[in-house]
């Protein structure tokens, strides 16, 4: 279905933004943005995230993922690592479910020690490509 839809997209993309594409999926440029997507919702920030398992089956969530699954169809990426922290799972939600980030969780301390992960490392600095749609 991604791929379909990806299709679609491609349709509508000029030559400049289809070999933009091609690099990318080559290996040539470290990354893409899509600009002007619109978000799924307009509602503020929440103070705190809700239940990893409510959240699994959020519409926004799942708006995200699906949209996130057209992106990569885009430049021919699949789904493919299923790990022992996401039990398996197509869609994995990243975030401060353990403790540790800039606000405290409801039942969180302030001693609490985060883990390291590749999530919780400095962002990369890299070369970037605007793919304007």
């Amino acid at each position: 279905m991604s791929s379909y839809q990806a299709q679609v997209i491609k349709w509508s993309l000029n030559v400049e933004q289809l070999d933009l594409l091609k690099m990318f999926a080559s290996g040539k440029a470290a990354a893409l943005e899509f600009a002007a997507m619109l978000p799924p919702l307009f509602d503020p920030v929440p103070e705190s995230l809700a239940n990893i398992d409510t959240m699994n089956d959020d519409p926004v969530i799942i708006n995200m993922a699906s949209r996130n699954q057209i992106l990569l169809s885009l430049v021919d990426y699949r789904s493919f690592a299923f790990d022992i922290d996401n039990c398996g799972m197509q869609v994995r939600l990243v975030g401060n479910f353990k403790g540790g980030g800039k606000w405290l969780l409801r039942n969180g301390s302030k001693h609490h020690q985060a883990e390291m992960s590749s999530h919780g490392q400095p962002e990369v600095a890299g070369s970037a490509i605007r793919l304007l749609a």
